[in-house]
């Protein structure tokens, strides 16, 4: 089966949903959070909602596995089953990623948080890593690769801790008081699952055998998840970005591969009934995804000093159903913002970027 990435209109969706899930959990950890990110109140409403609604949060987990399925579908026509990877591709696209995750760093966190490590940086780096093991050592490479890191990255973790002050080892394990987020491991395993997960889908061509071995492959995870008691990340009120949530526990990545395998199969099954408008909020969402994502972080971590000052009651106890409806109101408003924000973006993407055919930072791998 060949196709070009843009004929997977699954994928479109499933970006929607991830900025969209993304940008929520950025929302909350952010309003909730004081100026030295830690959580002062506990019964304020805004705690409250949190606390409920923090499993949100965890669908952020999604980005890198679907970044794998964009990698594997953008590279468009196959031979004889097997993509054409140019690394040289690879490479200068994740320059370029690294070096706008760098700016926006600057821009979002001051010059001394430049060289934080987000995701930005973590994709482009496993993206790499995905084509260089994937042309050296085939399918088996990814897949082993992608166990070993699911099975080892927290114990390779604990085992440096001591030394993840130093920046290219915090990189690896993560430090987030350096603000080094979304280390390469585990993360570079989902991008390589991703990966698997279209590779395969193209190559059986969504042959039933593939339905039924994703589906078989979401139900062990989720079940090994529950059976460990790893389903929803806590809230560690000391300091939101907890080591636990950049570098969680297995279950915690299972029950996300597992989510993603269904949500994947589920979409799948209509995507022929999938029609997206051009300027659309899906479309919108999925064409200027990195930029929307880049917007984001900007426009909510310099709301978080500004909800501090002018909605001092969400850290408080709230008896009055009145003061909470308002807030309710108030909170619900400031996403919505946000999102509308953010399809202004999206449309911006695709009138000027896309349709003016200029140099689209992100541009497709080709043969």
């Amino acid at each position: 089966m060949a196709f070009s990435y843009k004929e997977w209109k699954v994928l479109d969706i499933i970006k929607f949903i991830c900025i969209v899930l993304f940008m929520y959990g950025h929302f909350v950890f952010l309003t909730i959070a004081s100026p030295t990110l830690s959580i002062a109140k506990t019964e304020g409403l805004l705690f409250v909602l949190t606390k409920a609604f923090r499993f949100l949060g965890q669908f952020a987990y999604f980005m890198p596995l679907l970044t794998g399925c964009i990698l594997r579908a953008g590279i468009g026509k196959v031979k004889n089953q097997n993509p054409n990877l140019k690394i040289r591709n690879i490479v200068f696209n994740g320059i370029i990623l690294i070096v706008i995750g760098f700016l926006m760093n600057m821009i979002t966190f001051g010059i001394m948080k430049a060289f934080s490590w987000n995701i930005l940086q973590t994709i482009a780096v496993s993206c790499l890593l995905t084509v260089i093991i994937f042309k050296l050592f085939g399918e088996i490479g990814l897949i082993l690769a992608s166990f070993l890191i699911l099975l080892f990255s927290s114990y390779i973790a604990q085992l440096f801790s001591q030394y993840n002050s130093y920046y290219f080892v915090g990189i690896f394990i993560g430090n987030t008081t350096k603000f080094i987020f979304w280390p390469i491991l585990p993360w570079a395993s989902f991008v390589f699952i991703g990966f698997l997960l279209a590779h395969y889908y193209i190559k059986s061509k969504n042959s039933t055998y593939y339905k039924y071995s994703v589906f078989s492959i979401s139900v062990i995870c989720i079940l090994i998840a529950f059976l460990r008691g790893e389903v929803i990340q806590p809230i560690y009120k000391d300091f939101v970005f907890a080591p636990f949530i950049i570098q969680p526990a297995l279950g915690y990545l299972l029950i996300a591969i597992g989510l993603f395998c269904i949500l994947l199969l589920l979409l799948n099954e209509f995507e022929e009934n999938i029609k997206l408008r051009k300027y659309g909020i899906i479309n919108s969402f999925s064409k200027g995804i990195l930029w929307i994502y880049i917007v984001q972080m900007i426009l909510i971590y310099k709301m978080r000093t500004i909800s501090w000052r002018i909605i001092p009651g969400f850290s408080e106890k709230v008896t009055s159903n009145v003061i909470v409806m308002k807030y309710l109101i108030l909170y619900c408003g400031l996403f919505i913002m946000v999102l509308l924000v953010s399809w202004l973006v999206g449309y911006l993407c695709i009138r000027f970027l896309q349709e003016k055919r200029f140099i689209i930072i992100l541009r497709k791998v080709q043969k």
